[in-house]
């Protein structure tokens, strides 16, 4: 029979204070008989301050990224200079025969000097041009749009537009006696291909 060989016993500096704590609670809990208590009880201590470096980290993390969240959702601040543009009629609201003939029927435009101009076309050709100005509001953090129309003027421009806004657009929603609603955004006209 082989003679035994002894394995390395030494412990690291580590396993030899852990080693040596187990011994001292172990000896200490048996005067008691409180051996498993005196156990639980520390592990609660090291989650304790565990938990409050992780509760603080959770809670910056979420005030970091809900102010991001927020920065990304939140709706446009609109300025006067915002609504300076060339519009036509939004068809992907309602789209359909109605949406596609107010497009190529009706458009207008805002240039920097305060100016509306509002088009009657027939598709490209401009039939006949209502002019105006427009102002500004100030009401809560956006400006809304006024518009001072020259009479007598269009009946889809007899009222203010409601302004509609979203996280990077907006769009302008008239009401007209004839039509309803009217939904107007910010772009170029294009004839339309069928």
């Amino acid at each position: 029979m082989p003679p035994i060989q002894r394995q390395n016993t030494q412990l690291t500096r580590k396993e030899n204070g852990i080693w040596i704590q187990f011994t001292i609670r172990f000896y200490r809990s048996s005067t008691d008989g409180n051996f498993f208590s005196n156990l639980v009880a520390d592990k609660k201590d090291n989650f304790r301050k565990n938990n409050r470096t992780g509760l603080a980290w959770n809670i910056g993390a979420f005030i970091f990224f809900s102010g991001v969240i927020q920065r990304l959702t939140a709706k446009t601040e609109l300025k006067k200079k915002d609504y300076y543009g060339e519009y036509i009629i939004d068809r992907d609201c309602f789209p359909g025969k109605q949406a596609d003939w107010q497009y190529e029927h009706f458009r207008f435009e805002i240039n920097e000097h305060d100016s509306i101009f509002f088009f009657v076309t027939n598709k490209e050709k401009i039939v006949r041009t209502f002019r105006g100005t427009v102002s500004t509001t100030h009401s809560n953090s956006s400006q809304r749009l006024i518009i001072n129309m020259k009479q007598p003027t269009h009946h889809i421009l007899s009222s203010n537009p409601t302004v509609y806004r979203s996280t990077w657009s907006f769009y302008l929603v008239f009401y007209s006696p004839k039509f309803n609603n009217v939904f107007f955004k910010k772009g170029r006209w294009k004839q339309l291909r069928y």
